[in-house]
């Protein structure tokens, strides 16, 4: 063996240990150089190739021996297309220039380098492979055995010595050279993919919350995590919905001080379940308490998440309250036609009725007027001839005045007499306030002007205000009281150069609170139980009035008394033709 050779070789191999800085330099790079990387990988391996082929062994003039077969291949493994490319077109030409009788075997030595270490990177070699040394080894052995084959392009004698001198110690070094390099490179390779893969995933995961707190912080729904039972984190829809000013007053406060009472035992086992079984659990109506402590009916969803490395669960919150109140008031506006359809029936029933009834009592009245004309007037006979006469003219009233409320034809506004309205009114009520124990107390003066209105509207008005004291009264004392009493007054009076009709409704019942009087007069707004009350008598009530250029004026205090001022205008402005009222 050579002594000369080997040494030389080896001298020349320790060179490719700038090889790895250049790898470190390019991993280094920022990533505004990322188009230009590989030209300036490239340049560095390139320049390491001159100092390589600079660095030689001369076997002979135009003959000489160096590792750029390492270099090459190793790089074209490593650093792709261009930067082989680049060492190859500088390594020929530096061949081209120093020329000699081993100029075309150089040349080759350098193009199947390349030529090798690219295709065994792309179709040969896995990064997943148990001994990946291995394979390095086997690839740094071809590329030296096709290198030695190369020597044949030079001419025969000399070929075969260069063969014969050069096989052993290239076989010897560069594998083992070639191995080294590429276990270092390696290395490094893995370790720099190792921290891109942690610099990416910390950059993925900081764009991943960045992208979940845009949208939960721009959603329209309320959305919170809760961890140990306690906000960790609160949206600004979470504040609205809650009536906080910021996140301060709910992060680290209870959850179940936010939801109803009612609810407790339902978050309960839902969250037991999600912290189990690790699983989302459907949505469900809920009601929240604010933190003014008014509610606010939600329709809540949750999935277990984990926030912060800790097991929580990510709430999602709709406020529904407008949707509620849509509900309701679809149901209640179903339920007043009901009532509508059931009054026409009883109406039409009751003008059937009425028709039927009048027939008979004035049959009795006719027959009694009979009889009474034969009978002296002084007997007892006489007198209860009289009664029976009486009484069927008051039967004949209540049924005229029950036929005339529950006409439904629309009436034209007429003058009417307000005594007549209130007898009618009264005479509809006058046997249910007996049955309830309740005196009715009437104040109508004398010679009050007549007003111009639809007068069974007017009833309808009056009918309610009586009917609202009746149910006072009776919720206050639900037996015989002295004080269970109704009074019902009219009076007139001059202001801003009109007439006026004031009708006034007064029990001491159990009163309205100020609160309620400002919500009194609203559609389906009722003070009593559900079952008791639809919420539009005195929002009708109401319409009626403010219709007829009138208005109303409550006075009242909780569990004393209530006065209720019905106002009309005796005129009220209207210009439809005048239908007197006998």
């Amino acid at each position: 063996m050579n002594q000369e050779l080997l040494t030389a070789l080896i001298y020349n191999a320790a060179l490719l240990l700038a090889l790895s800085i250049v790898c470190e330099i390019s991993y280094q790079l920022p990533d505004r150089f990322s188009k230009i990387k590989p030209l300036i990988t490239g340049f560095f391996i390139s320049s390491i190739c001159i100092v390589v082929m600079s660095t030689r062994f001369v076997m002979a003039p135009g003959l000489v021996f160096d590792t750029r077969s390492i270099l090459i291949s190793v790089a074209a493994f490593f650093f792709g297309p261009i930067p082989t490319v680049m060492t190859v077109v500088t390594a020929s030409i530096f061949r081209i220039v120093e020329g000699g009788v081993g100029m075309v075997a150089g040349l080759a030595v350098i193009v199947t380098s390349a030529l090798i270490g690219y295709l065994w990177n792309r179709h040969i070699f896995s990064r997943q492979a148990k001994h990946r040394w291995l394979s390095l080894y086997l690839m740094s052995i071809l590329v030296h055995i096709v290198m030695i084959l190369c020597m044949l392009l030079m001419p025969y004698p000399t070929s075969l010595t260069v063969i014969r001198e050069i096989s052993l110690p290239v076989l010897l070094v560069y594998p083992v050279a070639s191995l080294l390099l590429s276990m270092l490179l390696m290395v490094q390779r893995d370790r720099n993919d190792a921290i891109n893969g942690q610099q990416e995933a910390q950059r993925l995961l900081s764009n991943s919350e960045k992208r979940f707190r845009s949208v939960v912080e721009n959603a329209p729904e309320a959305i919170f995590i809760q961890f140990d039972s306690k906000f960790v984190f609160v949206n600004p829809e979470t504040l609205n919905l809650l009536g906080a000013a910021n996140a301060d007053q709910l992060i680290g406060t209870p959850v179940f001080e936010r939801f109803h009472p009612d609810y407790h035992d339902v978050i309960r086992s839902r969250t037991t379940f999600m912290k189990a079984q690790r699983q989302p659990v459907p949505s469900i109506e809920e009601v929240f308490i604010r933190l003014d402590q008014s509610h606010v009916s939600v329709d809540v969803s949750a999935v277990p998440i984990s926030f912060n490395g800790k097991d929580s669960i990510l709430v999602f919150c709709r406020d529904i309250t407008a949707r509620k109140a849509a509900e309701q008031e679809k149901l209640q506006m179903e339920a007043q036609l009901r009532q509508q359809q059931k009054m026409d029936a009883i109406g039409l029933l009751a003008g059937g009725v009425a028709h039927e009834i009048n027939n008979p009592i004035n049959g009795i009245m006719n027959y009694a007027q009979l009889v009474l004309d034969e009978t002296p007037d002084e007997t007892a006979e006489a007198s209860w001839l009289k009664g029976i006469i009486q009484e069927s003219r008051r039967i004949s009233e209540i049924v005229k005045n029950l036929l005339q409320f529950s006409r439904q034809d629309k009436q034209s506004h007429s003058y009417a007499r307000i005594e007549d309205i209130v007898n009618q009114t009264v005479s509809l009520l006058k046997a249910i306030f007996r049955k309830e124990q309740i005196d009715l107390i009437v104040a109508i003066p004398p010679d009050l002007p007549s007003v111009k209105c639809r007068s069974q509207q007017i009833q309808q008005v009056l009918l309610n205000l009586l009917t609202n004291a009746r149910d006072a009264l009776n919720e206050k004392y639900p037996g015989y009281h002295e004080d269970k009493v109704i009074r019902l007054s009219v009076a007139s009076f001059d202001q801003d150069d009109r007439r006026w009709i004031r009708m006034t409704v007064e029990d001491h019942g159990t009163g309205i609170s100020e609160e309620e009087q400002l919500r009194i007069f609203e559609p389906f707004y009722s003070t009593k139980p559900k079952d008791a009350g639809t919420g539009l008598g005195l929002s009708i009530s109401f319409g009626i009035v403010r219709d007829h250029h009138g208005y109303f004026e409550v006075d009242s205090q909780k569990r004393q008394y209530t006065r209720i001022h019905c106002i009309l205008p005796v005129d009220n402005g209207w210009t439809t033709p005048i239908v007197r009222e006998d």
